[in-house]
């Protein structure tokens, strides 16, 4: 059991469409905001068998992975991240 991942701490319901990002903050001593004025880019590759999303900052890279395919990861980011979202397909 991962005695980091909270029980459910962000409300019931199967989606986070209404969930409060101040919820989502606390939840977890480990999480943290970045301003949108830090970010230098985030870039989505599509990989063979997950996504892998990194967020670029100033000072830091933070990596990601995930099944969902790279389309529906970039259409998701890129009403919020505009020209900083970047969309890579990787060769196999």
């Amino acid at each position: 059991m991962n005695t980091e991942k909270p029980r459910n701490p962000l409300g019931k319901g199967s989606g986070f469409e209404h969930i409060d990002p101040k919820k989502v903050l606390a939840s977890n001593k480990n999480n943290f905001a970045i301003s949108f004025s830090e970010l230098v880019r985030v870039q989505v590759d599509e990989g063979r068998e997950s996504t892998s999303i990194a967020i670029i900052t100033g000072d830091d890279k933070f990596q990601f992975f995930t099944r969902l395919l790279s389309r529906e990861v970039s259409i998701l980011l890129s009403e919020y991240l505009g020209p900083k979202l970047v969309t890579r397909k990787l060769a196999s």
